[in-house]
């Protein structure tokens, strides 16, 4: 009896307060937190994990000595990434920035160069780097954007 009356609370409060997706801003179901498994699905993810000379390393040579960089995701100006990064910075969604920070950790954790590096970030932090960790720490604990 409970469960009915809190599933038609949750519903009514829903119908109220919309839960929507960073990206397409359509109502997310139970179980999507912050983007939709449509958005998560059509997300232009680069794969430059796999590549050691990706594009994005290429732009930090001759700059400073990087062992391995990547990007996540493409960027369009005016695409759903943009809206996203957007929803977090501005709007307040943690929740886009713990599940970018999820999407993107379980691509690197399955990357072996990756993976040896979140793993050494755990134990110290080095000056150079802690600007990254905390970068990293906002996008995976959702913490709020500094302004």
């Amino acid at each position: 009896m409970w469960t009915g009356i809190k599933v038609i609370f949750e519903d009514l409060l829903n119908f109220f307060f919309p839960n929507l997706c960073a990206a397409c801003c359509e109502h997310l179901v139970k179980g999507e937190d912050g983007i939709c498994l449509g958005c998560m699905v059509t997300m232009p993810v680069t794969s430059f994990e796999k590549e050691m000379n990706n594009p994005v390393v290429k732009q930090f040579w001759g700059k400073v000595p990087i062992s391995a960089a990547t990007a996540y995701c493409h960027f369009s100006k005016g695409g759903r990434i943009q809206r996203m990064i957007h929803q977090l910075k501005y709007e307040g969604r943690s929740d886009v920035g713990v599940k970018l920070g999820q999407l993107c950790g379980y691509r690197l954790l399955k990357s072996p160069q990756y993976a040896a590096m979140i793993t050494s970030f755990r134990s110290h932090c080095i000056p150079t780097n802690c600007v990254f960790v905390v970068t990293i720490k906002l996008l995976v604990l959702g913490k709020d954007w500094p302004k």
